[in-house]
């Protein structure tokens, strides 16, 4: 009898939400009005947070090894909700005056 190759177990630390994240991370994944790149990676925190392996994730949800490990990574070094939007490359918003937009 064969055996049987087994997916590896990752070496990233457990992502722990509290019942108000989990919450909140739910109710965007049934959103039909936020960006579809909001609900993948509040998809992807919640799978990975139930104990669902990267590979699995990789299949069921369908998008790229790389920005599993990239939203899994960011989420454990700035909290969950924290890694859900695109962070703006600059540290403030950059401020249009008024004669420009004239």
């Amino acid at each position: 009898m064969p055996e049987e190759k087994m997916a590896g177990k990752t070496k990233r630390a457990a992502l722990i939400l509290t019942e108000n994240q989990k919450a909140m991370l739910n109710e965007l994944c049934r959103s039909r009005t936020a960006p579809m790149r909001e609900v993948e990676r509040a998809k992807v925190l919640i799978g990975y947070a139930d104990g669902i392996t990267i590979t699995e994730l990789n299949r069921q949800l369908g998008v790229s090894r790389p920005m599993i490990y990239k939203c899994i990574d960011k989420a454990l070094a700035a909290g969950a909700p924290m890694r859900l939007k695109d962070r703006y490359p600059r540290p403030h918003e950059p401020e249009i005056s008024d004669e420009a937009r004239a």
